[in-house]
């Protein structure tokens, strides 16, 4: 847990440094300017149905506790907005929407999933809001959508530390199973490259659907015995 609470800090200095730098934060007027202090509003989308969404929720509740404890009367308020996608692309596109449009939200963090990350990262490009999402889908690019920042690595970074154990028992050619979703097929590409450049060849692939039960894993897993 105390890897993840660090984790959580980490998304929330990076909150604070984006944040802090739109001009048009909200005053909140106290008795006399020195108790005057900058709302900002941010949004949250999570997958409360998951167990990581309800750690996330937590993690970022209690680090906001704990910078508004230790920072003066007069820095930065975050102000949190939650929003539940309920494991739904659908859902977590009208909760950015809502975020944006009517609460006017300075930042986003989420979606965790990374189908749901892809358009509310859209979203945030028109309207100039950044989005910190913990999606991990290579696909995701930082380079192509100037208002997405990565809340976690990308599976891709993976990559080569699989790469490290193929050469390390020095196999020539292996066989890729993957996940059809943007999760698996945005991992191959990357994948392949690295097993290239350890002199290791891609010899099949084959793809299982995220829905498929075991006896189609199964029969997917037989085949590769025929071979």
């Amino acid at each position: 847990m105390r890897s993840s609470k660090c984790h959580f800090l980490i998304v929330l200095i990076q909150f604070v440094s984006i944040i802090s730098f739109y001009h048009y934060m909200m005053p909140i007027k106290g008795e006399d300017n020195k108790t005057s202090v900058a709302k900002v509003d941010v949004g949250i989308i999570l997958d409360l149905k998951t167990d990581v969404g309800k750690v996330m929720h937590v993690s970022i509740l209690l680090e906001l506790d704990d910078y508004h404890a230790t920072t003066s009367r007069s820095a930065i308020r975050i102000v949190p907005h939650l929003r539940d996608s309920k494991k739904d692309d659908v859902e977590a596109a009208s909760a950015a929407i809502y975020l944006l449009k009517e609460v006017q939200v300075q930042a986003i963090f989420g979606p965790q999933m990374s189908t749901q990350t892809d358009f509310v990262i859209n979203l945030g490009n028109r309207v100039k809001v950044s989005i910190i999402s913990p999606a991990t889908s290579p696909l995701l690019t930082v380079k192509e959508n100037p208002f997405f920042i990565r809340g976690a690595l990308p599976s891709s970074s993976q990559t080569k530390a699989i790469a490290a154990i193929v050469k390390n028992f020095d196999w020539k050619e292996v066989v890729v199973i993957y996940e059809d979703s943007p999760f698996g097929t945005g991992i191959v590409a990357h994948l392949t490259d690295a097993l290239l450049e350890i002199g290791t060849s891609v010899s099949y692939r084959t793809v299982i659907s995220p829905s498929a039960n075991d006896d189609q894993i199964l029969s997917e897993l037989n085949k590769l015995k025929t071979m």
